[in-house]
């Protein structure tokens, strides 16, 4: 029976709205997290590095000192990393750091082997490579595997063609020294993500044993059962929802949760409270059902 202001057909149910989270979210935010406080720390770091030649190491050379320059041009490519993880460019904001401090362990190295940074370091010394750990350990903790792997190769050859590059560098200073390192380092960067990927595994063989158990106690219930996305569109009912709203299970898919208010404004602004609160308990609301009918409801959200 369709209702007006006179004549509304009023019933009280007990509804509940489960929301569904984004699938890998939480994760994804855990790491993109990470990655802007690391990122934050490091372009400060590459800034007051080349303020610190300039102003203080070598103050004759003026802003084209070399360092100079390649500090700031490491702060100006970190600062685009942070800008693209801020925008939800995660995966490219955390390759483009990882390579950007493979680069600068590199150049680091080119500046000590060439000589530029004498007295400091004589030009036989490549102990410097041995900091090629941070992009492989910042690799494992923030890139695909398939990424660290390559970023792990990258290293390794690169490490290897150093005497080509500098003839004054032998072999065997390169593999007694840094390689050898790098190597045992990368062996328990592989045992650790191995470790982490079974368990990863592991977990999500148990979240499927559960959306199993869910998903029976979740068709069986007596009570109404709404799943809505992080979009506010619904995207299951059980069917004591279907039989309280008067809608089919296909016609409420992808509706939006508010257009089921017998009121859609006060829909948009109950939603918006429940982004709010996270969760809400026990809230008198109106829904309008498929035939027009406004039911009171209490509705639980979580």
């Amino acid at each position: 029976m369709k209702g007006d202001s006179n004549t509304e057909e009023r019933a009280t149910s007990q509804l509940s709205v489960w929301l569904l989270p984004r699938l890998g979210e939480s994760g994804q935010r855990q790491r993109a997290e990470i990655l802007r406080t690391l990122l934050l720390a490091l372009i400060p770091v590459s800034v007051g590095l080349a303020l610190l030649v300039r102003l203080a190491a070598s103050p004759e050379s003026g802003w084209s000192n070399s360092h100079v320059l390649f500090g700031l041009a490491l702060a100006a490519v970190l600062t685009s990393a942070l800008a693209l993880n801020r925008r939800g460019f995660y995966t490219m904001s955390a390759l483009l750091t990882v390579l950007t401090v493979l680069v600068a362990v590199f150049a680091a190295n080119h500046f000590t082997v060439s000589g530029a940074m004498e007295p400091l370091f004589t030009a036989n010394d490549v102990g410097l490579l041995a900091y090629l750990v941070i992009p492989m350990v910042l690799a494992a903790a923030l890139l695909p595997v398939q990424m660290f792997a390559a970023v792990v190769a990258v290293s390794l050859v690169g490490v290897l063609l150093v005497p080509a590059w500098y003839p004054h560098i032998s072999p065997t200073q390169v593999v007694q020294g840094p390689l050898m390192f790098l190597v045992l380092v990368m062996l328990l960067l592989i045992l650790v993500t191995n470790s982490l990927i079974r368990h990863e595994r592991k977990q999500v063989a148990d979240l499927a044993m559960s959306e199993d158990k869910f998903r029976g106690l979740f068709e069986q219930s007596l009570d109404p059962i709404l799943l809505v996305g992080p979009d506010g569109c619904v995207r299951e009912v059980n069917e004591a929802a279907v039989r309280l709203l008067g809608y089919s299970a296909r016609d409420l898919s992808g509706r939006h949760a508010a257009s089921l208010f017998a009121d859609e404004a006060e829909g948009v602004v109950f939603g918006k409270r429940l982004v709010n609160e996270g969760s809400l308990r026990e809230i008198p609301v109106r829904l309008r059902t498929r035939d027009d009918a406004v039911l009171d409801c209490i509705v639980a959200c979580a």
